[in-house]
């Protein structure tokens, strides 16, 4: 059964987080002041996972030359006290392309009848 999930990620440059196939990102957003991914997964128990890098970039940071493999998803606003912060929250497009071919074989397989 699908069910929308909400992973806390932290407020760091890049970070790994684990998500079942398939699955599909919908937003990041800010929640009680920090960073959450919100996507559609698979909730059954024995679904294959797939580690996804995160990159987390605020309003002045350095992009790296590889940010092109990247795929963005949202711009999050924190307040941390003393200043506003916007953060670019990005998954890896190859992740993207997996997760979308993994949707569509499954769609295929659900509605395509072969005789």
């Amino acid at each position: 059964m699908n069910m929308i999930s909400k992973y806390k990620l932290e407020n760091i440059d890049q970070q790994t987080i684990v998500i079942p196939l398939p699955a599909r990102i919908l937003s990041a957003a800010e929640q009680n002041n920090d960073i959450v991914l919100y996507s559609i997964i698979d909730d059954e128990k024995d679904v294959p996972t797939i580690p996804v890098d995160i990159l987390i970039k605020g309003t002045g940071d350095v992009v790296e030359n590889n940010i092109g493999l990247y795929t963005f998803i949202g711009t999050v606003k924190l307040f941390d006290g003393k200043r506003f912060g916007m953060y670019s929250i990005d998954i890896p497009m190859m992740f993207v392309l997996l997760i979308n071919l993994r949707n569509w074989e499954n769609h295929l397989q659900k509605n395509l009848k072969v005789s």
